[in-house]
Parts: C-alpha cells; structure tokens; sequence
C-alpha cells in the first residue's frame, strides 16, 4: 500500500475541523436538547465546502474523491462534536449527491447537484438503503410500469433528512424482486412525509416515513439502469457507508480522548489528579491507540475506494466494526471517568454509538463481508 497521510489532506481536515467549530460546536448542544434542524447553519456549511466536497467542481462543489472527503468529515466531526448533523451532512453530500453525479443523467446531474452544492436542496436516503434494503423490516417500496413510467406504493421508515428534505434517493422493488432507483422529489404527487417522530439519538438528524400512495413518477425519475440498482447504486451506498459516514466519528473519537485526558488532568480524587492514576492513564493511551488504529484502517479503506481495489469492500467493513466498537468503548471509558461532570459531546457519543454499527445491516452482515466467501469443500 502506498498511501500517506500528506499536507494536503491535512488542510482537507482542517477545512472540516475549523467549519465545524466555527458553524456548528457553539449551537450543538442547545440543537440537540430541543432536536432543531438549522437550516440556515446547513447552508453555512454548504459554503465552506463541508455538505459538498464531492460534488464535481462544475456543478459548485469541490470536487474531492473519497480519501479527500473522508479527511474533511473527519475534521468536521471533531470540530463541531455534533454526531446528528454529522450524519446528515455525509448523507446529502455523499450518499445522495455522489450517486447522482456518477449514475445520474446529464439532466439529472444539471438538476440537483448545483442546488444541493449551496444547500438550496437537502437530498434524503433511508437507512435500510445501505444494505439494499435487506433490513426494511416490512417498510419497503413497490414500483409497477406503467406507459412509459412508474407508480410507485409503500413507505420507507427512518428517512435521513425527510423532514426538511427536497428529494429523495430509494430503490424499489420492480418485477422478478430486482430493484430500481428513484429520484423523487418531494412535492411528486402522492408523496408524503409523516410527522417527525420523536428521536432519542442523533437528534440535530432529523428523520421520518416517507409515504408513497399511488405516485406516479416518469422515466426521468430512474437512476442508473431499471431493475440494476442491486449491481450499481447499492454496492456504491454501502462502500461509502462504511467510509464516508464514519469519517465523523473517527473525528468525535478524537475529541472524546481528547476531553477524557483533560477531565483526568483536572478532576482530582483524595487529593490527587486523576491523571497520576496508572489505571486512567493506561485507559486513556488505550483510547488514544484505538484511534490510531480506526484511522489506519479508515483511511485505507477510502484510498482503495478511489482506485477501486478488490479488497476495498472487505477492508471498508473491518473499518465500520472496529471503529464501531472503539467508539462504544471509548465514550463509555470516558463517560465514566468523567461521571456526572461528563461533557456534553461525551453523552452524546455514548448515547449515539449504537447507530454507527447497526446501519447497512449491522454487526452480523459487517463479519459476513469480512470473513468473505465460504472455502469449497474438497473431496
């Protein structure tokens, strides 16, 4: 592997890092207590270039590849340490806006990328769609032919963004239960949007069902090949759930450690600073390593991911449950030794750690993927 962490890529997580704790760090806690979605911060950060670092250059982003736009999540996870917004700034920028641009037509590319580039419009994805939709739990979409369009029937559960959305990124079920994805915006004729529900995690995220009643969507409204997102947008989607989302953490996990060797330094316990304690510090530098080790494996997950290595599927799901499990263990660590002084951003991780791994079918599809095919049996 020939990949190095240059100067570069320093500044591309430095953008991300100063916008978020200039933009978002100030007003995290606050939009987290009443689950407020800011438009207007979205918009800010839009123009930083944090919401639309992929986006081509022709179309007013900045046009980063992967590695790049995981170095700017990451610095904007550690800057702002708000894992909701996070969430839906990799989800618009990358998950919806990155498909578009690769599969999309020109008129599809000249209609939605220069608007989602200024924040004008806030692209929405389901979560059960990074594992092409294997985890619906009966919230699924049908698309049936009709003319030469579609009538789209069902709902999708825990839309990222419904709420605020302008158009949404799904796959449907079509004949021979193969899989066709759809561009539908939000004011389409028998879409609909249900109230916000309320959330206990990632809540500066807001999310919700999006209904489909008899909606009726031309040919315009495919992305990619009918009947072929299984082979192209669902594969796409679940590589850069397990890079691109998780960039944010890597930078929130930076921030905890960070938080955590503070706290022991000016909490002390019968007189003395947590941090002369050999068990805290063996924890901390524990944590610290985890995050050395998350990066390694991030980062080389992104760079094959922009040169399209073979081993970059498996490696990018070794990336998604180590970091998962770091992230769980450190904000606990922390969280504990923190105790009821614990800093907001560390409830925060606690609280929303079990989401990172449980999108695009969890733990147990995260070791199918990396344990690989099953060795045939020889005679």
């Amino acid at each position: 592997m020939e990949f190095a962490f240059d100067e570069p890529l320093l500044r591309m997580r430095e953008l991300g890092r100063s916008a978020g704790y200039r933009y978002a760090a100030p007003s995290a806690q606050l939009r987290d207590n009443g689950a407020i979605w800011d438009e207007r911060l979205f918009t800010s950060l839009a123009r930083a270039g944090v919401a639309h670092a992929a986006i081509p250059l022709a179309y007013g982003g900045l046009g980063a590849n992967v590695l790049e736009t995981v170095a700017v999540l990451e610095g904007f996870g550690e800057g702002s340490g708000d894992t909701g917004l996070s969430l839906a700034v990799a989800v618009h920028g990358m998950l919806c806006a990155l498909p578009i641009a690769l599969l999309g037509t020109p008129q599809q590319r000249d209609r939605y990328l220069g608007a989602m580039a200024s924040g004008t419009w806030l692209g929405a994805l389901a979560l059960a769609e990074l594992d092409g939709g294997a985890t619906a739990s009966g919230h699924d979409v049908t698309a049936t032919r009709f003319l030469d369009g579609w009538i789209l029937e069902g709902e999708k559960a825990d839309v990222i963004n419904a709420p605020n959305a302008h158009h949404f990124l799904i796959t449907a079920r079509t004949s021979s239960d193969r899989r066709t994805a759809f561009v539908v915006d939000r004011d389409t004729a028998g879409l609909s949007v249900a109230p916000d529900p309320a959330q206990t995690a990632v809540r500066t995220c807001r999310m919700s069902r999006v209904k489909f009643s008899d909606c009726r969507v031309g040919p315009q409204a495919v992305l990619g090949t009918p009947g072929n997102a299984a082979a192209g947008l669902v594969p796409l989607l679940a590589a850069l759930d397990r890079t691109c989302l998780l960039a944010p953490w890597l930078g929130i996990l930076r921030e905890v450690v960070r938080l955590g060797r503070e706290t022991a330094a000016r909490r002390f316990v019968l007189s003395r600073p947590l941090a002369h304690s050999q068990s805290v510090r063996a924890a901390l530098v524990d944590g610290q390593t985890l995050v050395e080790a998350a990066s390694g494996l991030l980062y080389r997950a992104a760079w094959q991911l922009d040169r399209s290595e073979p081993a970059s599927r498996r490696d990018a799901a070794a990336a998604k449950l180590f970091l998962g499990r770091a992230v769980r263990d450190v904000t606990r660590t922390v969280a504990e030794l923190c105790g009821t002084a614990a800093d907001g951003l560390v409830r925060r991780a606690y609280r929303d750690s079990l989401l990172l791994t449980a999108s695009g079918g969890g733990v147990e599809v995260l070791n199918v993927v990396i344990a690989g095919p099953a060795p045939s049996r020889t005679a």
